[in-house]
């Protein structure tokens, strides 16, 4: 596990998150692809979403309420 990891692991876990992190052996996303804090409302209808863990091998699975609680996301139509 990466550095990057550990410590979003320890932000998750010293903030209370209700977040599961996930390490995975193949990279799921590149930096040009992370997602800034703005959700489509067409999330909002699912419970959980997936997003960056901290390294090209990792993915952080957080309910889509608790999403928006944190990282005070906002909700904007952006799909076609």
């Amino acid at each position: 596990m990466e550095n990057f990891e550990w410590k979003l692991k320890d932000y998750i876990a010293s903030n209370n998150i209700k977040a599961e992190h996930l390490s995975l052996d193949k990279s799921c996303h590149s930096v040009e692809e992370a997602a800034e804090a703005v959700v489509d409302p067409k999330v909002t209808e699912l419970d959980f979403v997936y997003t960056g863990g901290g390294s090209p091998y990792s993915l952080v699975r957080i309910r889509v309420d608790e999403l928006l609680k944190v990282n005070q996301g906002t909700v904007v139509r952006v799909r076609k």
